[in-house]
């Protein structure tokens, strides 16, 4: 019995080193080709996915890390670190959990304003800072609270929001984004023209799909077992399993997203 709990718990940590990996060199490489073209850089898509994917790249190297900065008395498999390391982890682990899916919210409204409000690039100029900073401002001053209250501590395979040291309690809002972009031939036209402009409209609004279809994929299963500890204090094994193959790979599925059907 024992033997096998210790290989749940190995499989629970060991798993999101893996997908932290595969989603750090993934998101690297959309950073990377973001970069490497000025046409690119001045792009507000490629701008926001590039802030994306570099939050992104935080995340995934916490999920690398995974149990090494939980301090080492609490009996967690790998873990090697401090009650200070995991508080620092904790925090920038909450910064990125609120921060990647605020910067895959800004690519929604991106869609939405060039695909169902048919604006055109020099009429976005004006809400470009907001796409940008909005993300980050609201991340920080949600992840910053929780320092003075000490609510940064091991959770499950990563330190995060928990309930350790005894005494401590946390809870952690997720807020997930939705959006539906209604196809109209006359507004398309108008933002791009012709039936090249209608090409181009059904990639924006494919690509926008699956960045959507990403987002609830890998944070479902992290918003169930958030809801699941905050309300019974348990999570069932394959939620945590679901999560720790999910959650790390959003690098991965955003690679596939950009790719599959690039602007």
């Amino acid at each position: 019995m024992s033997s096998s709990v210790s290989g749940r718990q190995k499989a629970v940590i060991l798993i999101p080193k893996v997908g932290g990996f595969i989603s750090l060199f993934c998101s690297s490489f959309i950073l990377g080709h973001v970069c490497m073209s000025n046409q690119r850089r001045s792009n507000m898509y490629h701008r926001i996915l590039a802030l994306m994917s570099a939050s992104d790249m935080v995340g995934s190297t916490i999920f690398v890390l995974s149990s090494w900065p939980i301090p080492q008395e609490t009996g967690i498999y790998l873990a090697s670190g401090t009650v200070d390391s995991c508080e620092v982890v904790g925090f920038v682990n909450q910064i990125v959990a609120i921060l990647t899916p605020a910067y895959n919210v800004s690519l929604v409204l991106y869609y939405y304003l060039t695909i169902a409000q048919g604006l055109r690039p020099g009429e976005m100029c004006k809400y470009q800072y907001y796409l940008y900073f909005v993300p980050l401002v609201y991340a920080l001053a949600m992840a910053i609270p929780g320092l003075p209250l000490d609510l940064y501590n091991a959770a499950n395979f990563v330190c995060w929001i928990a309930p350790y040291p005894p005494g401590c309690q946390g809870n952690e809002f997720e807020r997930g984004h939705n959006y539906a972009v209604r196809k109209q031939e006359q507004v398309v036209r108008k933002y791009a023209g012709g039936g090249s402009g209608m090409k181009h409209s059904r990639r924006v609004a494919n690509q926008g799909l699956l960045y959507v279809i990403v987002f609830f994929l890998t944070f479902i299963p992290g918003t169930m077992t958030r809801l699941r500890q905050m309300t019974t204090g348990q999570v069932e094994y394959w939620i945590i399993i679901t999560m720790t193959i999910f959650l790390p790979l959003q690098g991965f599925f955003n690679l596939i997203a950009y790719r599959y059907v690039p602007l």
